[in-house]
């Protein structure tokens, strides 16, 4: 081998070590708070600092007007779509291109996405919850729906509950006719 390659080995060594240590302060993926939210993007606050060379930490700024990401598949048919407010925690995704095409990495190519810290979840079901209420459905296909308020159930067509067998434990009022096909027992 010439002195040439050398060279040129020690000279892309020290490219190398450069782009190493600048991408070393760059964080793709970060927690932050919600501050304000508008027309389904939010201004967020991230909660954690840039550590300087000399050993002191800068809070990193808001980013302002960050699109909210809510979880769907099926070419936007499915999902799942909740309320978020000032004071929400959301994991912000930072792109290496935004949606212009262009490819300086910023923060202002962001996302962001609800989560909660603490919050219990099962393995085997998926649970969408609100409040006191919560919706669970198991990997039997086992649907509960848990409320700390009422539950209002509404058709404009016909509505109906098929099972071998229907529990009601409370009070029934019924408004409008009542029709029964079979026994009624006491």
């Amino acid at each position: 081998m010439d002195d040439r390659y050398h060279r040129n080995m020690d000279i892309l060594g020290e490219i190398q070590s450069v782009i190493d240590d600048a991408l070393a302060g760059v964080c793709t993926v970060m927690h932050g708070v919600v501050q304000s939210v508008k027309n389904g993007r939010a201004d967020v606050l991230p909660k954690m600092a840039r550590k300087m060379p000399d050993g002191e930490s800068l809070p990193l700024p808001m980013v302002h007007s960050v699109p909210v990401m809510m979880p769907s598949s099926a070419s936007g048919s499915a999902g799942v779509t909740w309320q978020v407010k000032p004071g929400d925690t959301v994991l912000l995704l930072a792109f290496q291109h935004g949606d212009d095409g262009e490819y300086p990495f910023t923060l202002a190519h962001c996302c962001c996405i609800p989560f909660s810290f603490g919050r219990s979840t099962s393995n085997n079901s998926v649970k969408v919850f609100s409040g006191g209420s919560e919706v669970s459905i198991s990997d039997s296909g086992a649907i509960t729906i848990n409320s700390s308020s009422s539950i209002s159930i509404q058709s404009s067509g016909t509505m109906s509950i098929k099972g071998s067998s229907i529990q009601m434990a409370g009070n029934v009022t019924v408004s409008g006719s009542l029709s029964v096909a079979g026994s009624m027992t006491n």
